[in-house]
This record gives structure tokens, sequence and C-alpha cells, in this order.
């Protein structure tokens, strides 16, 4: 299993991203966020969803980011499914800056 936590988890889980998708619903996620609040119909049954797209102005560029790390830096087939995780088994994931 390949899990993204940290940024990846705070950016895709308040758009309603399940704990495993693959890199290509990542991928239409990221589209329909970029294509702007005319295409944001979808978010309205996510709690919280639209508070998060209208706040966060730079949500398009993160997960843009974020598609090409995994997909084109990582070299990450586009149907390859990733888990996104807060937590395994109690314990907070994160990651330590330099390390």
């Amino acid at each position: 299993d390949v899990y993204l936590f940290s940024y990846f988890y705070d950016r895709t889980q308040p758009l309603g991203m399940p704990e495993s998708f693959t890199l290509r619903e990542l991928k239409d996620l990221t589209a329909r966020v970029c294509e702007g609040g005319q295409a944001w119909d979808v978010f309205h049954s996510v709690e919280g969803a639209m508070d998060e797209l209208r706040d966060r102005p730079e949500t398009c560029l993160d997960l843009n980011f974020m598609v090409a790390l995994l997909h084109t830096g990582y070299e990450m087939p586009i149907d390859r499914e990733v888990k996104i995780a807060k937590k395994i088994k109690g314990n907070e994931l994160g990651w330590c800056l330099g390390a």
C-alpha cells in the first residue's frame, strides 16, 4: 500500500476524497477544482468543501502539484491506487522537515 499523508490528506479529504483512490481520480478532482465555481456543484454535498474551496484559492495549484509529483515525478501509473490517512493504528502521521 502507498499512503499519502500530511498535506496530501489535508488537501484531498475535505473535498470528499475517500480513504482510497487512484491517481486518475485525483487528476479528475483536480480538473473539477480548477474549472472554478461553475463546476463546483458536486461539492455541495460534501460538508465544508465549499468553504475549503472559497478560502483556499491555491487548491488548484496544490492538487496539480500532487498529481505531477506522483505521476510524473515518481512515475506512478495513473491507475495506481493510493490511500490517505491522518492516523494509522492511533498514531498520527507526519513527516520531518529536512529529513
